[in-house]
């Protein structure tokens, strides 16, 4: 499966989980992002594509 190089979908705003509420990622996630491995990337990836999200 190829993904894109990030899950960002530009529409960025925390809720009081520091979830971001355009991609779904952890306020971690998005920091740490450019520094994530591709395996790591990939994961992240996998558990968005897994969690279901009231958009």
């Amino acid at each position: 499966m190829t993904y894109p190089i990030s899950p960002c979908k530009a529409q960025c705003k925390l809720d009081e989980n520091d979830i971001c509420a355009g991609c779904h990622r952890t306020i971690d996630e998005i920091v740490n992002w450019a520094n994530y491995t591709n395996e790591q990337k990939i994961a992240v990836f996998e558990r968005l594509e897994t969690q279901s999200h009231p958009d």
